[in-house]
């Protein structure tokens, strides 16, 4: 299930208005299930609700368990993932199209949320499918533990 942009929080709405000028399509963390524009999840989540804290859609996901993953399958050409970073964050590999790009790192000294966490390259118009996987560890020094957070993606 797709929200109109008009339906997405003010805050959102910073993202880009030319973005939503040009049809991205905002998406949840808690939009979940096998189809075009929903995150599945496998292996160990926490799934959070109605936070007010600024995250995208109030919502998150996260997991510190080694290897759990989420895709997504989108249709278009670009797809932004948000998530939140933190003292308690930690590592993840993402993957493109089965492409690797360079590991995410969910680490920041205070809270960030709403944090654009990847950008994907220009991609070929069509179907696209990106995958996050947690790496289950705190690999720098003065992480307090290795949590992976994600809140949504805009896709165009």
């Amino acid at each position: 299930m797709k929200r109109p942009w008009l339906l997405v929080p003010l805050f959102v709405l910073a993202l880009s208005a030319a973005a939503v000028a040009k049809g991205a399509t905002f998406v949840s963390d808690s939009y979940i299930g096998p189809g075009v524009g929903h995150f599945q999840y496998y292996g160990r989540w926490e799934h959070v609700r109605r936070y007010r804290d600024g995250r995208l859609f109030g919502t998150s996901s996260r997991t510190a368990s080694l290897g759990a993953a989420v895709t997504l399958s989108f249709v278009g050409t670009v797809v932004q993932l948000y998530g939140v970073r933190g003292p308690g964050g930690g590592h993840a590999i993402i993957t493109l199209d089965g492409q690797r790009y360079r590991d995410l790192d969910f680490y920041a000294p205070t809270k960030t949320v709403r944090a654009v966490v990847f950008t994907s390259p220009d991609l070929p118009p069509g179907r696209h499918r990106l995958t996050l996987a947690a790496l289950g560890d705190a690999r720098v020094p003065g992480h307090r533990s290795s949590y992976v957070n994600i809140s949504g993606a805009v896709y165009k």
